[in-house]
């Protein structure tokens, strides 16, 4: 299991990561967080799931997740992928006008933002510029050139304004609770009074939009923290201290867990 922190800010709002793996096993856990994932299949297969849905992306497809949805790589052969993890803040401000287009990208289900996506008239050379532009020099520039053409590519996507938003994309009424995750646990009871809602209510429009409970959304993303802590050298006490477990006990038999299931 990893925990990614991509460190994004408006002054930040981009990173890029290369992937080229011979095969992804099947221990890979979900992953949770607010920065969105442009995805950039070049070669091999991918298979993906995204809170209840699974997709497998074949070379040239391109497939952006929503901030805080649920995620993983399930097991696959070989691929080479383009990851571009963008900030929604800095996305956002970008937008004086025409952020609604993006609004109605993110609220579609997985599913069906994946295959609208792969059909804009221009994906291909979108994907043929962000793949150049990924192994320039590192320097002030290619960031800023790499930033352009991913707006470019949003800009294009004008989905219809009846998109199945009941998905899990749909993250807007719980902001508050989601930015509310941290290092210490966050009851559910606590994170409804954030959001203006009853326990139950929170609980059940959650369930719906997340595909998976509040209870069990949260500890995942506290052990995927944990595990970055344990990554960078912390010891099972410590991490566990630091990210609200009981005890390493407590934490190591969660961590031994798959915590992809409901």
């Amino acid at each position: 299991m990893e925990f990614f922190d991509w460190k994004l800010d408006i002054g930040h709002p981009i990173s890029v990561l290369k992937i080229a793996v011979e095969q992804v096993r099947s221990n890979l856990q979900l992953d949770i967080h607010s920065a969105l994932h442009l995805l950039i299949l070049n070669g091999g297969s991918h298979r993906g799931r995204c809170g209840n849905a699974e997709m497998t992306m074949l070379p040239g497809e391109i497939f952006l997740s929503a901030p805080w949805e649920p995620h993983c790589s399930l097991p696959c052969g070989k691929k080479e992928m383009l990851v571009i993890n963008i900030d929604p803040d800095a996305l956002k401000n970008f937008f004086f006008a025409g952020y609604d287009r993006i609004e109605r990208l993110l609220a579609m289900a997985p599913l069906e933002r994946f295959a609208y996506l792969n059909t804009l008239p221009e994906k291909s050379v979108y994907i043929a510029n962000l793949n150049k532009l990924a192994v320039m020099p590192e320097d002030g520039a290619k960031n800023l050139y790499i930033w352009h053409t991913v707006l470019a590519l949003l800009m294009a996507c004008d989905p219809p304004c009846e998109v199945n938003s009941g998905s899990i994309a749909d993250s807007r009424r719980f902001i508050n609770a989601l930015q509310r995750l941290g290092k210490a646990p966050l009851a559910v009871e606590a994170a409804a009074r954030s959001c203006n809602l009853s326990t139950s209510r929170f609980s059940a429009l959650f369930k719906a939009s997340f595909g998976l409970s509040f209870g069990r959304y949260e500890r995942i993303f506290r052990l995927n923290g944990a595990a970055e802590a344990l990554r960078r050298g912390a010891t099972l006490k410590e991490a566990a201290a630091e990210w609200g477990f009981c005890d390493k006990s407590h934490l190591a038999r969660l961590l031994g867990r798959k915590m992809i299931d409901k």
